[in-house]
């Protein structure tokens, strides 16, 4: 009977309960998105308390990608038992096609008989924050909510973005720099603008040196609220370029880096990131002393201590942090790896003199070979050739090429080392001066 009592006030009590915490229960942790609230935002540097993690996340110098997940900014929805944070990126980019090692920008030449002056620029911006980082983002935000599901989603743009870049110096109105309708960015943005054909050279110049076009894009997004970002066009910033992100240890120890970029490139460090969702967050940092990986090639040569390190390490991803070095000649080779940027403005014909070096040497005959041009050129004795070949312009318009000299005498045949133009002449003059400072065989000549 004692057991019955008690029973029956333990089905009182439930009953009171569900009474009482029931029906409010299921109001309020109701888990539906409702919207950004754009009065609340959570700022991840501020509750990002780990600064170790903080670190490693922006190291010094460090612009690319990650960067972007603390600067950004992030909403809470208006429901706050959803879960779910709004984010913005911290800027857009200009894309730049690893695979294919090129930009995503198109340089479009009227035709000669239209009259039309306007070179047409076309290209392409993506958010600084991915499929890569979305997912570091989400760990991030797990580890301050504290909660067992946190969602990152990337806020809509209720409206086409507006855009604003320094171009007035190049007679580039802010009202014609043109957004195609793009009301989502994480998907590629389209940017287009024109120049007049005479300031393109100085344009692209102005690209690929240091003085980088730093733009403003924006939007109303509701509730009389300006969004606004920074956006960047640049062909030389890891912003641009990328970041290299390896989905497992094993793609980067079999595989090794490829730098497929223009520029040589220095890696300061391999970042670890644990791969399991559900665990721990686990960062951690191998250095890289004086590792520096020319244009164009694949770095294989990690030390054995780090290769080590590295198939030690738990299912994880590898972000590779790196810095650009600078290299004048590196500029023009991005500018042409423009596609489609017929940058015949960056290249210009090379004269060829002969002037008494036939007489002074007693040769039979005199060759130019040009690296990489691949010309090869016979010179007649007095001869003067205009337009011998046709080599590349640096972007601050001087020539830049390199070319041997065969000299062929009645017994055998010399052949000068590699010599490196005069970047302020577009000639290559063959006198009795030239022979004596790159043939020893006539230095002591008269």
């Amino acid at each position: 009977m004692r057991e019955l009592t008690i029973y029956r006030l333990w089905v009182v009590v439930l009953l009171q309960c569900a009474t009482l915490f029931g029906q409010p229960a299921s109001k309020n942790f109701d888990s539906k998105a409702k919207g950004p609230n754009l009065a609340k935002t959570l700022n991840l540097r501020a509750e990002l308390r780990d600064k170790d993690l903080l670190s490693l996340i922006k190291g010094p110098g460090n612009e690319f990608a990650p960067i972007d997940i603390l600067n950004g900014e992030l909403y809470y929805d208006k429901n706050e038992y959803s879960n779910i944070f709004y984010y913005l990126p911290g800027s857009f980019g200009l894309l730049y096609n690893k695979k294919k090692g090129t930009y995503k920008i198109e340089l479009t030449y009227p035709e000669d008989d239209t009259g039309n002056r306007k070179v047409s620029f076309k290209a392409q911006f993506g958010s600084s924050i991915d499929e890569n980082t979305e997912f570091l983002l989400e760990r991030l935000l797990y580890q301050i909510a504290k909660k067992p599901t946190v969602k990152a989603v990337p806020f809509k743009m209720e409206s086409t973005p507006k855009i604003e870049f320094p171009f007035s110096e190049f007679n580039i109105p802010t009202e014609s720099i043109l957004i195609i309708a793009n009301t989502d960015y994480t998907k590629p943005m389209t940017v287009s603008w024109a120049v007049n054909q005479d300031e393109v050279q100085a344009f692209q110049a102005s690209m690929a040196q240091d003085m980088n076009f730093n733009g403003k894009i924006w939007w109303e997004n509701g509730e009389d609220k300006r969004l606004e970002l920074d956006i960047d066009l640049s062909l030389q910033t890891p912003k641009t370029l990328g970041q290299f992100y390896f989905k497992k240890p094993s793609d980067l120890l079999l595989r090794g880096f490829k730098n497929s970029t223009s520029f040589p490139l220095k890696l300061n460090s391999i970042k670890v990131l644990n791969k399991e969702k559900s665990g721990n967050l686990l960062f951690d940092e191998i250095k890289l002393i004086n590792t520096v990986v020319e244009p164009r090639s694949t770095y294989k040569d990690l030390p054995s201590e780090i290769k080590s390190k590295i198939r030690n390490f738990p299912p994880s991803d590898l972000l590779v942090e790196y810095e650009v070095l600078d290299c004048e000649e590196c500029k023009t080779d991005a500018i042409y790896s423009m596609q489609n940027n017929k940058a015949s403005s960056l290249s210009d014909w090379v004269q060829v003199w002969e002037i008494g070096a036939y007489e002074f040497t007693g040769a039979s005959g005199i060759e130019v070979f040009v690296d990489k041009i691949y010309k090869r050129l016979e010179i007649k004795e007095g001869e003067k050739l205009n337009e011998a070949f046709k080599a590349p312009k640096l972007v601050n318009g001087q020539f830049s090429f390199k070319y041997r000299i065969s000299i062929v005498l009645p017994d055998k045949v010399l052949k000068s080392r590699l010599i490196k133009n005069d970047p302020h002449t577009p000639s290559i003059m063959i006198n009795k001066e030239f022979i004596k400072k790159h043939f020893r065989e006539f230095r002591k000549a008269n």
